[in-house]
């Protein structure tokens, strides 16, 4: 093979040098890649994912107060945002981090303050337009002894004499503790601390006599946590109880219905509560009306409200909004937070707008407004209808597999068979292998390339249908409706016109066995996927695709090969990937395991099917 990949070849995602370098203080602190893997999270997790739902502040005249922002990174997030950030914190040396934070992301108004919040804190009254908590139940900043709802009362009251009458209050935290008794209770199991009231229910309260008129309540739409680093996804209380799929789990019916009960849902293990003492038009409401989004809906003169938040993991917040008393008319606003979310965000747009004059059109959002060039950009669009599949069982395998025969049509509806050429070979081959190359150390790159000898011997002048790819094909971005049939497909900002076929069901195939085995995508690639030790109903979802696509039996195990090297390449975070045991335990144990099998597969008999 002709071929050669580049030692200094740096992931278009982030250049890999500075990614370790910023690191390096995490990686000293990691034993292994597990622990860094939280790190990372807790160092990625974005929680200013909410401020959509904020006034428009303008900066050079408003100024935010974070309490115990350990690490600076909340703080560095709303600096752009703001005139000055204050971080307090009662530690000296917490605040040193924030201090070092601020000095790497080159930010110069955030301003650490140590101070105890049992005490009024060293601020001109009504200075701030925003102050936020988190987790108040662990904040080292009060008083060890004194419960949560002192804290919660004396925070508020100190909180109220700084803002601004406009201001706004964002506290998020944690009732997992509660959360767990209340179960064991309703259980009838005994425990040795007794059930300590209800969080949320007395926060509202407290907020309620110290005059906070508008009190937005969200609870985490995911399971509870020991820690507080829960995904940031809230779904507004009442808003979203839609339980008439008949596909979903027991269990996932069961949670919903809790979430949506009243007393259970002020136990719920997070949440997130955003308090204001006047009425105001938040940034998310300026970009509904100057859009007349309401007026192309017909949503009326009822209240419009923002029903689920979620913080997507490229960068991006993605807002569901619509009438307070109905859910046929909401839209999906997605606003980019990052420069990354920006290209995704870009990247969704263009294909919306591509796929709505394709045969795809019934099944994905519409793009109402597209405004992702302006400075603060966004993009608005329809929310499809119909629920994610949250269950196994027949009922949920036949759906799986109509809706992926339904998809792969209309991927073949504007196939374009073409012969597998040099250009094509740079493109997927060399284009996946090159970027994984610059990872590995010298003992790994043999590795590499026989995989690439492999996969340019098994693709070359073969004829390929290219097609209408997805990119990200998993259960959580295809919709069903009542009647199990597929009701659309979202999340395109990964789509390629002219992609391989046969990827995006493998990644249906490793996420859900994933989710199913609770195994790592590693580990379910290498030990199932791989040697093709899937149950039944895969075997025939492959089958069927393969027959769809018109595939011949012997490019089967070269797309199973290609499809996790591009996988790396295409959803693994350049922070992950700059950890010395990724490379190991993702590419490394894979690509042992990856020449094995095709050892294997070249030795067996023609006839049988690799699947």
């Amino acid at each position: 093979m002709k071929e050669s990949y580049p030692e200094n070849y740096c992931d278009s995602s982030g250049d890999i040098t500075d990614c370790q370098d910023s690191l390096r203080s995490m990686l000293d602190q990691s034993e292994s890649f597990s622990q860094y893997k939280d790190l990372l999270g807790k160092s990625n997790a974005d929680h200013a994912f909410w401020l959509p739902l904020l006034p428009h502040y303008v900066k050079n005249q408003s100024v935010a107060l974070v309490i115990d922002d350990t690490d600076g990174n909340i703080s560095c997030k709303l600096a752009p945002h703001f005139l000055t950030v204050i971080a307090i914190h009662s530690d000296v040396n917490a605040l040193m981090k924030v201090k070092r934070e601020a000095l790497k992301k080159s930010v110069d108004n955030v301003i650490p303050v140590q101070a105890d919040l049992s005490k009024p804190l060293p601020i001109a009254a009504e200075a701030v337009s925003l102050v936020i908590l988190l987790h108040v139940s662990n904040s080292r900043s009060f008083q060890s002894e004194m419960s949560v709802c002192d804290r919660y009362r004396i925070f508020v009251a100190n909180s109220k004499a700084l803002l601004s009458l406009n201001g706004s209050l964002v506290i998020i935290d944690n009732n997992a503790q509660n959360y767990r008794d209340w179960l064991h209770n309703l259980h009838g199991v005994s425990r040795d601390k007794e059930l300590n009231g209800v969080p949320v229910k007395r926060l509202k309260r407290i907020l309620s006599c110290q005059q906070y008129s508008i009190i937005d309540k969200y609870i985490g739409d995911f399971y509870y946590t020991s820690s507080f680093m829960p995904l940031p996804v809230f779904v507004k209380n009442g808003s979203l109880g839609d339980l008439s799929v008949y596909c979903m789990s027991a269990f996932y019916k069961i949670k919903q219905y809790i979430k949506h009960r009243f007393l259970p849902s002020n136990l719920w293990p997070s949440f997130m509560l955003i308090a204001s003492r006047v009425s105001h038009k938040r940034v998310i409401d300026e970009v509904i009306e100057s859009e007349r989004i309401g007026v192309m809906l017909n949503w009326g003169v009822g209240r419009v409200v923002v029903k689920k938040i979620v913080a997507g993991n490229s960068g991006v917040t993605i807002l569901i909004v619509g009438p307070e008393d109905e859910n046929d008319r909401d839209i999906v606003v997605r606003h980019p937070r990052t420069s990354e979310g920006l290209m995704a965000v870009q990247r969704n747009a263009d294909a919306l707008k591509a796929l709505s004059n394709e045969i795809f059109s019934g099944f994905v959002p519409r793009l109402y407004v597209d405004k992702v060039q302006e400075s603060k950009g966004y993009i608005i669009e329809e929310k499809i209808r119909g629920k994610e599949l949250d269950g196994f069982g027949e009922k949920a395998e036949l759906m799986i597999m109509q809706s992926c025969e339904l998809f792969i049509d209309m991927q073949m509806n504007g196939v374009k068979n073409r012969a597998f050429d040099e250009i094509l070979i740079n493109q997927f081959i060399v284009g996946a292998i090159s970027p994984l190359a610059a990872l590995c150390d010298d003992d790994v790159k043999p590795l590499l390339s026989i995989i690439g000898e492999f996969l340019f011997g098994a693709f070359k002048d073969k004829n390929i249908p290219f097609v209408r790819s997805h990119g990200d094909y998993k259960l959580g971005n295809i919709l069903f409706l009542d009647d199990g049939q597929l009701g659309g497909i979202i999340d395109w900002d990964m789509s390629e016109k002219n992609g391989m076929p046969l990827l995006d069901i493998y990644t249906l195939i490793l996420y859900r066995i994933s989710s199913e085995t609770g195994q790592s995508l590693a580990d379910v690639y290498k030990n199932i996927l791989l040697p093709g030790k899937t149950d039944v109903f895969y075997k025939d979802l492959i089958e069927m695709a393969c027959a769809k696509y018109a595939l011949p039996t012997e490019l089967v195990f070269p797309l199973k090969c290609l499809f996790w090297l591009t996988h790396l390449r295409d959803r693994v975070s350049s922070g992950l990937k700059s950890h010395p045991d990724f490379a190991r335990e993702n590419i490394k144990e894979v690509l042992i395991r990856m020449i094995e099998a095709i050892d294997i597969q070249e030795n067996n008999n023609s006839n049988n099917k690799p699947y």
